[in-house]
């Protein structure tokens, strides 16, 4: 009997896996083409495309673990390896409606409903003799993220199986905790019980989840010794998926080619992992050759194909993709697709064509407001941006935490405090304000601002401290004059065991330079030394010949430029303005006339410290001849 996993079905050609083994047949027709372009716009239709977007989710683990354990129970009965006790005979039909109201909380997500069940079976002591039951308890309390009490479910009865094993791993990995999903993997090993083809899908996905890369390279081992690379192609796909996400591409292709049959979302996932870390060429590769095989790409190839086409600016190429969406009706299906054009349109500054595909989706997300106001505020419509941030609320979609951070970097731009103040509330009612990403841009929002105090609380009240955010506190602390308060940020940040990047170095360089600290500046180069870091970072190297050239000390500034592996204009200004700020005048004229010779044209700042130069020079004339 052949088993079509949910989440593996696809229109686009037909897929059959059998129970062992997963053999994959792929054929078209018009007749089924012409089913799946008739696909209605429902929120189903989205969350198939989400799902198949991320090979391992939930829909394919969970369903191939509920058919093995559908299986169980039936061998269970037949073989009778967990006897039940006389009162279960007695009993029979109280045991089957506790399952069945079970599996109803389990779909409904209803653990309060659940938690009661639990308490009718603990009081009729059944648990411990009945594994299917606890299995049931155990896939109910992870299916509502109660992870701790599935573990202790599992930790209690006296005899566990694979399957056992597979949805305690399923549910930790659901829940993004991917450490204890390989704990438990490893636990199941301990026990002597071998994984099966869903135990590799589940820990598979667990290595994406956390980047455990070796992890992986033992995985694919095991999996090719026990032949199921040849045999479940489940198993081979979600392998190519996970040397997808890992930016593993070569590994990823190697799997792909050995696999002995495909279907489409092998080639989904394939092209998809291309287009992710940037090998758009491949991806569109990959996309055709899919074709030629006879797949119809599907949601993720479009998807993946759009993205793709961003990356190397293929516009007219991606203006075909967009027409070909259009002509089956897939920009009907659902709004995936339709943000992924917003998305293509706006990195390619075609703002018009962004919001004209806005407009033409009926009912807009999160998703698609985020795509558009992200694409009016990175190409400086701010304005836009807040008037489209605006319609988003009028339509009841609440922003996540890509639109805040969007939206507040606006409020910068158009410098509305009182707006800023407002979000930043509602930020903090809706518990966004430890997300890092938020808090930078709060941060950097502030610092705009010129709002200090307010930077410095952001930052306190962060839980993880990381080098980005104290540079946003030191450069905005710099920026608005308070250059004490960034060297003393800086000590905090080491302080915290944080090694400053050369973004930091740079503008710590900037406030000693502010203050004429040139003691604290020459310590900072002695780091830059040791470190053999930022010796050949041109930005490091001009910060100290700033510094070096403000503070007075010429002679270390001039040392340092030489030093440079390479010179650029901004450099050469450093140097020259040090020679003028310190009455250098034929110093400073010099190198604006060596500058020019390595073929630097002078810019506004490299003329005016020239003219300051000259102005310098012919005072010292004057004087002289009035002498």
């Amino acid at each position: 009997m052949n088993v079509l996993p949910q989440g593996y079905h696809t229109t686009e050609g037909s897929c059959f896996f059998e129970r062992r083994g997963f053999r994959a047949q792929s054929f078209l027709s018009e007749t089924s083409l012409k089913k799946s372009y008739s696909l209605s716009r429902t929120k189903e239709n989205d969350n198939q495309a989400k799902r198949v977007i991320e090979i391992s989710a939930k829909s394919s683990i969970v369903n191939t673990i509920q058919v093995e354990a559908q299986e169980e129970e039936k061998e269970k009965e037949e073989s009778n390896t967990f006897p039940i006790t006389n009162i279960f005979h007695d009993n029979a039909s109280v045991t089957h409606n506790l399952m069945t109201s079970l599996k109803a909380c389990i779909e409904q997500k209803d653990l309060e409903k659940g938690i009661q069940i639990h308490a009718a079976i603990a009081s009729k002591g059944i648990l411990k003799n009945d594994i299917f039951l606890a299995n049931t308890l155990i896939n109910l309390y992870a299916n509502c993220g109660s992870m701790d009490k599935a573990q202790e479910i599992c930790n209690d009865i006296p005899v566990r199986t694979v399957v056992t094993w597979n949805i305690l791993i399923t549910g930790y990995i659901e829940h993004g905790r991917g450490e204890e999903a390989l704990h438990c993997y490893q636990l199941m090993q301990d026990e002597g019980l071998s994984p099966n083809a869903s135990t590799f899908t589940c820990v598979l996905k667990a290595c994406a989840v956390i980047g455990a890369a070796e992890k992986v390279l033992e995985l694919h081992a095991r999996i090719e010794s026990e032949g199921l690379l040849e045999k479940d192609l489940i198993v081979g796909t979600t392998l190519v998926d996970t040397y997808g996400k890992l930016d593993m591409m070569k590994k990823a292709q190697e799997v792909f080619d050995r696999l002995p049959v495909y279907d489409t979302i092998t080639w989904n996932v394939l092209i998809m992992g291309y287009a992710r870390h940037g090998h758009a060429v491949d991806a569109l590769y990959y996309f055709e050759k899919m074709q030629q095989h006879g797949f119809y790409p599907g949601d993720v190839a479009f998807i993946a194909s759009l993205k793709a086409c961003a990356a190397i600016m293929e516009i007219h190429r991606a203006q075909e993709l967009h027409a070909e969406i259009v002509k089956v009706g897939f920009d009907q299906k659902g709004n995936l697709i339709n943000n992924a054009l917003i998305d293509l349109y706006a990195k390619s500054d075609l703002i018009v064509e962004a919001q004209t595909v806005f407009d033409n989706i009926l009912i807009h997300d999160v998703v698609s407001f985020g795509a558009l106001i992200a694409a009016y505020a990175y190409l400086g419509y701010d304005g836009e941006a807040m008037l489209c941030f605006n319609q988003m609320l009028l339509e009841s979609v609440s922003p996540n935490e890509m639109i805040y951070t969007s939206i507040l970097k606006v409020c910068s731009n158009l410098g509305v405090i009182n707006r800023a103040f407002y979000l930043h509330s509602q930020i903090v009612k809706e518990g966004l304000s430890e997300e890092l990403n938020i808090s930078r841009a709060l941060m950097d929002m502030y610092s705009s601002f010129g709002l200090l105090q307010e930077l410095q609380e952001v930052l306190d009240r962060l839980l993880h401290y990381d080098v980005f955010s104290f540079n946003l506190l030191i450069a905005g602390f710099c920026k608005n004059g308070y250059d004490e308060l960034a060297l003393s940020n800086f000590e905090k940040m080491k302080a915290k065991g944080l090694s400053p990047n050369s973004n930091t170095i740079v503008c710590i360089l900037r406030a000693c330079s502010n203050i004429g600290a040139s003691d604290k500046g020459q310590q900072i180069h002695e780091q830059v030394i040791r470190c053999h870091s930022f010796e050949t970072d041109l930005a490091v190297g001009t910060s100290l010949v700033d510094m070096y050239a403000r503070c007075g000390l010429l002679e270390k500034a001039q040392e340092v430029f030489d030093a440079l592996p390479v010179h650029d204009l901004v450099s050469w200004n450093a140097l020259i303005g040090g020679y003028c700020e310190q009455k250098h005048s034929e110093e400073a004229m010099s190198c604006f006339d060596h500058m020019k010779n390595e073929g630097f044209l002078p810019d506004t700042v490299t003329f005016l410290s020239a003219l300051k130069a000259c102005s310098d020079m012919q005072s010292i004339v004057r004087e002289c001849k009035s002498i």
